[in-house]
């Protein structure tokens, strides 16, 4: 979605690639995936 709306950092000093931000967001998500499912199922 970021890409195909051609979406850019906005962070003027230290502008991010996106695949790299999603990289490093990959662990947080896996974690959160079982706390999401439970409150989910609530």
């Amino acid at each position: 979605m970021v890409k195909k709306s051609m979406a850019k950092s906005t962070d003027i000093l230290e502008k991010e690639n996106v695949d790299d931000l999603c990289d490093k967001c990959e662990d947080y998500a896996k974690d959160w995936k079982t706390v999401a499912e439970e409150l989910w199922n609530k």
